[in-house]
């Protein structure tokens, strides 16, 4: 073994950065083939954790991990984005917001058959540093009747998306979840205490409502005359087509976008 190796292995502060560095993999919820071989990144941070011990100039290696794993977040989530653009069944679709993937925005299709179906609906979606060890937060844009969504926000009450989110879950299952919400409200964990109780109590006047605003706020608009508009403006019709897709054919918020130049 090369003396400098060896030297490095007998260093008290690199035996620590070690220890670190374990306690930190046996933490996470992480297979047992990535805790026994981290990615390179992993490596690389314990051979510098390592090497900072020797050069007397000790950095936390539980610190360069969670640096790590930011850095792993981002192509998990590009993987992600990529699983989910192949699978064109499943009605569901994410994209970026801008550059940033920590904001994207996803759709689902309402499940037939339901007071749904037929509506298109927008989800926001925020992913914070430690996604995928924190859930994505997740909200309708659009307003929906649900006893387990605020028809005020658009906040929804799923406990995937809180204490029983876990690492091996993703974007998608947390937007099939949704879907299946739609289909199979849960009235007696509400997030909308108004709605839950008509739910209950008035199933037929639930129903009319909710269809009702399916059919006002969720039915993805034709494009057409708006993409005239916008271009009547002066704009290109490339910009205007892509915008109007972000904002679900709706005008308004397509001549806000362009106007941003989100």
């Amino acid at each position: 073994m090369d003396v400098y190796a060896e030297d490095l292995l007998q260093n008290d502060l690199y035996r620590q950065a070690r220890f670190e560095l374990d306690k930190f993999l046996s933490s996470q919820a992480l297979s047992d083939d990535l805790k026994a071989s981290p990615s390179p990144v992993v490596l690389f941070a314990f051979v510098a954790a390592g090497v900072s011990a020797v050069l007397g100039s000790f950095v936390s290696a539980s610190c360069i991990c969670l640096f790590d794993f930011r850095i792993m977040d981002r192509a998990r989530v590009m993987k992600e984005l990529t699983e989910v653009a192949k699978d064109t069944s499943s009605g569901i679709t994410v994209r970026t917001i801008g550059d940033s993937l920590s904001h994207l925005e996803g759709t689902l299709e309402g499940p037939k058959d339901t007071v749904y179906d037929g509506g298109h609906f927008v989800l926001d979606i925020q992913l914070t540093d430690s996604y995928p060890f924190e859930p994505p937060k997740i909200q309708f844009k659009n307003k929906v009747y649900h006893p387990n969504v605020s028809s005020q926000t658009g906040t929804i009450c799923l406990d995937i998306l809180k204490d029983q989110w876990s690492p091996a879950l993703t974007i998608k299952t947390a937007l099939l979840s949704i879907q299946a919400l739609l289909s199979s409200p849960e009235p007696n964990d509400p997030q909308d205490a108004v709605v839950a109780s008509q739910y209950l109590k008035d199933r037929p006047l639930f129903d009319s409502t909710a269809r009702d605003w399916t059919a006002t706020y969720a039915v993805k608009k034709d494009g057409t005359e708006a993409l005239k508009k916008l271009m009547e403006m002066g704009f290109d019709e490339a910009s205007c087509k892509a915008a109007l897709d972000k904002a679900n054919g709706d005008e308004q918020q397509a001549l806000e976008i362009i106007l941003s130049g989100a």
